[in-house]
């Protein structure tokens, strides 16, 4: 029973999450490494509390139940850093934090056009299906 306690304690990590240049980031999200599960939203003062721990008592998948490596994504960059459980973490973005360059994607539609003529058919000798199933494309053929 205190075995079981023990593995399921929390790993309090709280802290601050400041810019290379040393000022506050709100919204920067703080994740689990291991499983990517978000944990929390730093505020307006970039400040973050997050219970990192779980089954196996660290954010990072195993080890020690004292520390937890966290992840942060912003809007444009990732980072990932390590915290002591019960302890203050402040988070320097380094200035070559990984940033993540925005990326656009287009398509352009193809229109396609089949002509056929449509008559009603109440039935259908073996022979017409037949001869009508060899000039219907197939769907791969229809696409190209």
């Amino acid at each position: 029973m205190i075995a079981t306690t023990i593995l399921l304690a929390a790993c309090l990590a709280e802290g601050q999450v400041l810019s290379a240049a040393g000022e506050p980031l709100e919204g920067v999200t703080i994740l689990e490494v291991q499983g990517g599960r978000p944990l929390g939203v730093t505020d307006g003062l970039g400040r973050f509390r997050v219970d990192a721990g779980g089954p196996s008592g660290a954010g990072d998948g195993g080890g020690s139940s004292t520390e937890a490596v966290l992840e942060l994504r912003g809007d444009d960059f990732t980072h990932v850093f390590r915290v002591v459980c019960g302890g203050q973490t402040t988070v320097l973005l380094p200035p070559d934090v990984r940033r993540m360059e925005a990326v656009e994607v287009s398509a352009t539609r193809l229109e396609r056009t089949f002509e056929s003529s449509a008559a009603r058919v109440d039935r259908l000798e073996e022979q017409e299906l037949a001869d009508a199933a060899g000039s219907v494309p197939s769907l791969s053929a229809a696409v190209q």
